[in-house]
């Protein structure tokens, strides 16, 4: 934990410390918002900063009831003494149904504050905690966000808090959803633009790399079970459907039908551990598959360490994170999160820079070149290979990939 204070401290003296920059708007700053029923004491945040759920932590902790010295040290260690007065029109409200998205809280809360830290955003960001999406979460999130004169807001929900944020969001407020993608949500709203990873069109460039005989692996997960639709959608030969059990290891029932399999293009619609067990077993029942294909889900380091060299040999994994500067991923890997394997953080950055660049400071520079199309981010498309130690791009595939890119339209 002391590692993480120090470099929390870091973050905010280099946010907070440039007084010489002559603005009419303040610094960026950070505020958190609990609106959480039940009052959290010391053994309840004690536990919050055991699981380093910080954010929460930091929601949730009343300075004027809690007395313990630790805590509150660790409070104003992760800068809770810190508050500026600014105008409401460089105010962003990032509104988080922690209950929802889980792990994602510290993800995506960390990855915005290291963009304002490390960009010297002249933004006040606050950070409201509404514990699900049901509609009186989401309206009692928003009117707090008003009463405090803020109109943008980040909301990092699921199509059902979609539609509660569609449903109460007013005509002059602007949202941005880095957690789902247009198409697959199914509809819009004229100010609400979404940064989620389309999968179906990472699906479509890797069919390039697919032979006509398609077997689509998946977990039974919504995901899953929604990429297995995009596959088979996309194929046009022979097709097989396997869904496995998440807590199954032991994939023989699976894999042990040879001809079924052979010379099969393998989609690996699961996570990493389970994508593991199918590369793996699969050459112990001499299954000779055409190529191992995944998509976003799947472009982690991890994936180095879960599968031998050998059956690595022919993978190959969808990207659309774009190279980014060096000193933004310096900032962001201090608070834990890797820019360039996590794709939540990097749209979460990209929408906290949209609203910052068109709203707020339309001078700024940009760090993310990634359009706004149809009220979705326009995000670039690339096939790498996992040979080796390292991902490597396919230069053989890149012309395909650009006409694939450019004709999925939005």
């Amino acid at each position: 934990m002391k590692k993480i204070i120090i470099a929390l401290t870091a973050i905010y003296f280099c946010a907070f410390a440039k007084t010489h920059i002559m603005s009419n708007i303040a610094p960026a700053s950070i505020q958190y918002i609990n609106l959480e029923p039940d009052f959290c004491d010391i053994a309840c945040l004690n536990e919050l900063l055991e699981s380093d759920m910080l954010a929460s932590f930091m929601a949730r902790f009343e300075p004027s009831v809690i007395k313990d010295q630790n805590l509150s040290m660790m409070y104003a260690s992760l800068g809770g003494n810190i508050t500026f007065v600014a105008n409401g029109s460089n105010k962003i409200a990032v509104i988080i149904p922690q209950k929802i998205i889980k792990s994602y809280t510290n993800v995506i809360t960390d990855a915005i504050v290291s963009y304002a830290a490390q960009t010297n955003a002249k933004i006040q960001i606050e950070f409201i905690f509404c514990g699900d999406e049901s509609e009186s979460s989401v309206s009692s999130a928003l009117d707090q966000a008003r009463a405090r004169n803020i109109s943008y807001f980040i909301a990092p929900f699921t199509k059902n808090g979609f539609k509660i944020l569609k449903k109460n969001l007013e005509q002059k407020e602007f949202a941005f959803i880095p957690t789902i993608n247009v198409r697959a949500n199914g509809e819009t709203a004229p100010n609400i633009v979404f940064g989620g990873i389309d999968y179906e069109a990472q699906i479509r460039v890797l069919m390039s790399m697919a032979n006509d005989k398609i077997t689509a692996f998946s977990d039974t997960s919504y995901l899953g079970n929604l990429l297995n639709d995009y596959t088979r959608q996309s194929s046009n030969g022979e097709f097989y459907d396997v869904q496995i059990d998440s807590k199954e290891l032991n994939l023989e029932e699976y894999l042990n039908n040879k001809t079924k399999y052979n010379n099969t293009s393998m989609f690996l619609n699961l996570p990493t551990i389970k994508a593991s067990l199918i590369a793996t077993q699969a050459r112990g029942y001499e299954i000779a598959p055409h190529a191992l294909l995944s998509t976003q889900i799947n472009y982690t380091p991890h994936i180095f360490n879960s599968i031998d060299e050998k059956n690595r040999q022919n993978l190959y994994i969808a990207n659309s994170i774009s190279e980014i500067n060096d000193e933004l991923l310096a900032t962001t890997a201090l608070f834990g999160v890797n820019l360039n394997f996590n794709w939540i953080a990097y749209s979460s950055n990209i929408g906290l820079e949209y609203i910052y660049t068109n709203f707020i400071d339309t001078a700024k520079k940009r760090v993310f070149h990634e359009s706004i199309q149809s009220s979705q981010v326009g995000y670039d498309i690339k096939i790498y290979e996992a040979k080796g130690y390292k991902f490597s791009p396919v230069k053989l595939m890149e012309e395909e990939i650009k006409d694939n890119n450019s004709s999925l339209s939005l």
